[in-house]
């Protein structure tokens, strides 16, 4: 089993770096100079799976962020990378991003911090489809991208899965579905999980044209903010007693000076009549 310590920086010829754990390879990153808006950025251009320990991969994305946060000289703001994610199960290959979504109501990426500008009217559009009963939502079902398949009818759906009933939400089913396939990377399925597997493909596949997720994220990288030392905040410490009614020269010995000269000119005022 591969463990953290194991990734590895490495500058390839071409001025990118490569995250490597032992010889696989895990993630490429390049510095992008945005001259136009005055910054940096960091462009994720591949990301793959380097080890069997799915936690391996948010590993590097945060070696990627600790990279950008400790080499200030770069100048880095945020972190781009579309999300193009698949697991295989049964060696059907599943989208991750929308599994996820459907699932969970947003894509992996996006639970770790990595959005769309629209991200918060995605998870809102999106959370209508989710909790739409499935006897409500496939038979509107229509592919729109060239398969050449039609999408799962409920009849299929339940002879497949008779113990699943069509009146759950589409978040409840697929992750009822979900659970009863073997774990991503399993390759030697008995038939009746690769049917289950290609049915979950398929099921996805219509559902999406009813989604809205940009798979162009990014997210800002935030410095971390120095504290303050002892000179600024002892400067703090006397200019908020000086501003104090019970400091010296306060509020309250202004007031105290302002009737004293008032009572005065009142005095002189009668004296003159």
């Amino acid at each position: 089993m591969a463990s953290a310590s194991r990734l590895k920086l490495h500058n390839r010829s071409d001025g990118s770096i490569e995250i490597r754990n032992g010889d696989r390879e895990c993630l490429v990153y390049n510095i992008v100079n945005d001259f136009l808006n005055d910054h940096n950025w960091i462009h994720i251009s591949s990301i793959r799976k380097c080890s069997d320990r799915e936690s391996l991969t948010r590993e590097a994305i945060k070696m990627v962020e600790d990279w950008a946060i400790s080499n200030k000289e770069h100048g880095i703001k945020s972190i781009h990378l579309e999300d193009d994610s698949t697991i295989n199960v049964c060696e059907v290959p599943l989208p991750l991003h929308y599994l996820k979504i459907l699932t969970t109501g947003q894509s992996w990426y996006n639970s770790i911090g990595y959005t769309s500008p629209d991200h918060h009217a995605e998870v809102a559009h999106n959370a209508v489809i989710i909790n739409t009963p499935m006897d409500q939502l496939v038979p509107r079902l229509l592919y729109t991208d060239g398969f050449p398949r039609l999408p799962p009818t409920l009849q299929i759906l339940q002879s497949i899965f008779p113990c699943l009933s069509v009146k759950m939400t589409v978040k409840d089913y697929v992750t009822e579905i979900s659970n009863q396939l073997p774990r991503s990377g399993t390759t030697k399925c008995p038939e009746e999980q690769v049917n289950k597997a290609r049915l979950l493909f398929n099921l996805i596949y219509a559902i999406r044209s009813s989604l809205n997720y940009d798979i162009r994220l990014h997210k800002m990288i935030e410095q971390p903010v120095k504290p303050a030392s002892s000179s600024s905040r002892s400067m703090l410490t006397k200019t908020n007693d000086s501003c104090s009614k019970y400091g010296k020269g306060g509020a309250k010995i202004t007031i105290r000076k302002s009737r004293r000269k008032k009572r005065t000119r009142k005095y002189i005022k009668r004296k003159m009549v």
